[in-house]
């Protein structure tokens, strides 16, 4: 993945558009608020669970060195957006219906970021696109 390190810069324009969203939209009345976690799901200590979540992003981040730091970092980014909504707001406004469910551009780019890290850990064999002429390939 040759544009990975660009993630977290892009990360935190996506948080900042998210937060202003989140304020103008709340001050019309148009945010459809989510106390709990992913989907609505009550817990409690919400706060400590959302700064512990972080704290493990960023410790992983910091002892993984390679392109899945980047991808870790970017979903800490990510995370602090909906953390910071949720300190402000007593919740994180969700503003995109689809569905019967509601979320927010943060919400698209982790559930984004996510599927990349997956595609990043999965032991995944890539095949030639071509085959040269006279060599021989061997299929497991």
């Amino acid at each position: 993945m040759k544009y990975i390190k660009y993630l977290p810069p892009l990360s935190l324009v996506v948080l900042l558009i998210d937060l202003i969203l989140s304020f103008f939209l709340n001050r019309k009345g148009l945010c459809i608020f989510n106390h709990g976690i992913a989907f609505g799901l009550t817990v409690s200590n919400i706060y400590e669970i959302n700064i512990a979540l972080l704290l493990v992003l960023i410790t992983l981040a910091i002892l993984i060195n390679n392109e899945l730091s980047y991808l870790l970092f970017s979903l800490t980014i990510l995370g602090m957006g909906n953390t910071i909504s949720r300190f402000l707001f007593n919740g994180v406004c969700d503003y995109i219906s689809f569905l019967y469910l509601s979320f927010n551009l943060s919400d698209i780019a982790i559930v984004s970021i996510c599927s990349l890290a997956i595609i990043q850990i999965l032991p995944i064999k890539k095949k030639p696109l071509c085959i040269q002429k006279g060599v021989k390939r061997e299929d497991k």
